[in-house]
């Protein structure tokens, strides 16, 4: 199960950055329809759910940058998850938000000049992180 969400947390990330970066303002491509919240699934953020959270400001009020990352974003809807897929409360919360700091990590190495996070399958996914 945790293989399974890893490639789905991967996939919602690869198909958003397309929908953003590939197809621009256009919701379809083909017919150059503009991007319309109630008729579009574009999303601006690199993961499901909303980039945008209540901004807060420091001790000197600076205001502190309110969006958050793909990687809190695929947190804060692990509830969502939870609740759509039954199965995956066997699980402990803590399990599933490392499995998505594991593919934040991924991504991080990637920006660092390593290869790009790639699907697992069974045998390259033999282990987890229960902290």
């Amino acid at each position: 199960m945790l293989r399974s969400h890893y490639n789905w947390c991967l996939n919602d990330r690869i198909t958003h950055y397309d929908r953003q970066f590939i197809q621009g303002n256009y919701c379809d491509t083909r017919t150059r329809s503009e991007v319309f919240p109630l008729t579009c699934c574009v999303s601006k953020n690199g993961a499901t759910e909303n980039p945008w959270k209540y901004s807060k400001t420091d001790k000197e009020g600076k205001t502190k940058n309110p969006r958050r990352s793909a990687g809190d974003i695929q947190i804060t809807a692990l509830p969502d998850l939870k609740t759509a897929r039954p199965w995956y409360n066997s699980i402990d919360s803590t399990v599933l938000q490392q499995n998505v700091k594991r593919l934040d990590t991924a991504y991080k190495n990637f920006f660092e000049g390593r290869g790009f996070p790639k699907f697992k399958n069974r045998s390259n996914f033999t282990s987890f992180t229960f902290a």
